[in-house]
């Protein structure tokens, strides 16, 4: 959690670097440590509200980018020269150009991607109802997995041939360009910025729950028991 939360505070400063490249990187990472860090501070109720909005316009940026693509591969629609439709997932090498092992060697880089969810499982001391919610919390998880990561996977590669996603830019912002949209780059870091913080967000509270419960078990310094007057881990 330590190291997924130091990837994503990089990654802020480097998305903020897009709009302030003459503010150092580190102000950035330090600003956002501090505010989502006093935020976890009030309560579980501002996490929760927190992680709402944010989730909200990442599922909706994500959706918009699904129905734009598949307008793309099918209709050609917008600045796109044709529809594509779903040629390019067999051609370029086939379905599998690397064969069996280039799919389990990129299950390192993908299980990075599913980073937070064990976040469920810290959240069960504070839940209202349990034993009610999380059962269907767990259970809605490989249906997100299917429609956020692999039908995005798709959409992308039935427009882009595999070999050659990237090399102009994010393909996410080429396919919001093809559709006519000029602030594209502006529009995917107001995205991916909202995505770094919901992922902070959730590193800090998932780390200060983790060392509240270790510290009750003795497995961490007793300084960690202590709760604020919101009883929130201090």
């Amino acid at each position: 959690m330590v190291i997924v939360a130091l990837a994503d505070v990089t990654a802020f400063g480097i998305y903020m670097g897009l709009w302030f490249p003459d503010v150092a990187q580190w102000v950035w990472v330090l600003s956002i440590i501090l505010f989502i860090g006093a935020l976890n501070m009030c309560s579980v109720k501002v996490f929760g509200e927190m992680e709402f909005w944010l989730s909200l316009i990442k599922v909706a940026a994500i959706v918009a980018m699904i129905i734009g693509g598949a307008a793309v591969m099918m209709f050609g629609f917008g600045q796109a020269q044709q529809a594509t439709g779903l040629s390019n997932l067999w051609q370029h090498g086939g379905f599998m150009p690397n064969g069996f092992g280039g799919v389990v060697a990129s299950l390192a880089v993908v299980m990075f991607a599913f980073g937070g969810i064990e976040i469920i499982g810290i959240t069960a001391s504070e839940a209202k109802d349990p034993a009610k919610v999380l059962p269907k919390a767990i259970n809605a998880v490989p249906l997100r997995i299917l429609l956020f990561y692999v039908l995005t996977l798709m959409v992308l590669m039935a427009i882009y041939p595999w070999n050659s996603i990237g090399q102009n830019g994010s393909p996410f912002v080429e396919i919001f360009s093809s559709l006519g949209i000029e602030s594209a780059a502006n529009l995917l870091n107001v995205v991916v910025i909202t995505a770094a913080i919901s992922a902070i967000n959730s590193d800090i509270f998932g780390a200060g729950r983790m060392m509240y419960g270790m510290a009750q078990e003795g497995q961490a310094p007793k300084s960690f028991t202590k709760l604020t007057a919101t009883a929130c881990p201090g």
